[in-house]
């Protein structure tokens, strides 16, 4: 894509943004044809934002999520501030169009990851983590046909980030195996979808390493502080107006949302 194409994909990404409206896919020159430029659409679309990112979102982990979407791996994302919420959180319905529901473990770093030639290994990712959570995440993305869009516009699309709800850190964090936590999606007290901890790439530490990875090559490494989400570890399921949710990990912990 040319420097002119990515900037008019970006304005028209963020203005659906802002103005809570759906795109019909991008056409000629508009549209990524590749991962790179998806990527470079996604920088300018966040540059055109002005937001301030507080961490990063990896999507795609899921092998469930891959074959629904279409996609051949994990694909990163900014997580906004904006739409950052403690939990429980409440949350207008109307600034939503998909109220997708995804049960994640998300880390905060204590340490940063730089940009290097050498590739990260999980145990050196393990030590730059500060606290480990149970997250809810809400995607969004501004695709009328989101599970068709195909990898470029769905990375172009800041990886159909939207908002998230953090739980409180674990008080044992990377001292249980994360692996095998059992992760259960409630919906007005009902369960409605069940997984764990390996649905994430394995382990979510291998998400979090895969993360480091790509961003040591795109150029900016991950930096301390920043909170990630490491992706679904249940089925997506969907919520309605008045709904309350639950991703519930058991003693490890729960974030909960409520849609008014």
């Amino acid at each position: 894509m040319t420097p002119d194409a990515i900037e008019e994909a970006a304005r028209l990404l963020w203005e659906a943004w802002r103005e809570h409206r759906r795109l019909a896919p991008l056409t000629g020159e508009l549209r990524p044809q590749t991962v790179a430029d998806g990527y470079a659409v996604q920088d300018a679309v966040i540059h055109r934002s002005g937001l301030a990112h507080v961490g990063w979102k990896i999507g795609a982990t899921n092998p469930v999520v891959q074959a629904q979407l279409g996609l051949p791996g994990p694909l990163s994302g900014r997580l906004l501030a904006p739409f950052r919420h403690d939990s429980p959180a409440v949350l207008d319905a109307t600034d939503f169009a998909m109220r997708a529901l995804e049960p994640e473990i998300a880390f905060r770093l204590a340490g940063d990851l730089p940009a290097r030639a050498r590739a990260y290994d999980r145990a050196e990712v393990a030590a730059a983590v500060g606290t480990v959570h149970p997250a809810l995440e809400i995607p969004e993305s501004r695709w009328r046909d989101w599970a068709g869009a195909g990898a470029p516009a769905f990375i172009a699309d800041n990886a159909a980030a939207g908002w998230f709800v953090l739980g409180p850190a674990a008080h044992d964090g990377l001292a249980r195996d994360l692996a095998a936590l059992e992760a259960r999606l409630v919906v007005n007290g009902r369960v409605v979808e069940t997984g764990d901890g390996a649905q994430v790439m394995g382990h979510p530490l291998e998400a979090l390493t895969w993360l480091a990875n790509h961003l040591s090559g795109r150029g900016p490494g991950l930096g301390g502080g920043a909170l990630v989400t490491t992706g679904t570890c249940t089925p997506i399921a969907t919520a309605a107006r008045g709904d309350s949710v639950v991703a519930d990990f058991g003693d490890f912990g729960q974030a909960a949302a409520r849609f008014t």
